[in-house]
């Protein structure tokens, strides 16, 4: 993504990707594994977000009812 945040002169850019899977143990019970890689770039060096990242594994676990 790419654009002008508010009270900023210039473009910012956020790169993101994303891999993930699921599955239904039972029809009201369902886990999820993703890997994400994101990364902050042209921010303001006086932005706490300038140069920030994150990459990782996410895991969750949903029921419903």
């Amino acid at each position: 993504m790419s654009g002008r945040l508010a009270g900023m002169t210039n473009d910012i850019n956020v790169k993101r990707t994303q891999v993930g899977g699921g599955w239904f143990i039972t029809p009201l019970l369902l886990t999820k594994v993703e890997w994400v890689n994101q990364k902050y770039h042209d921010f303001p060096t006086s932005d706490i977000r300038n140069g920030g990242r994150f990459k990782g594994f996410l895991a969750e676990g949903v029921i419903a009812f």
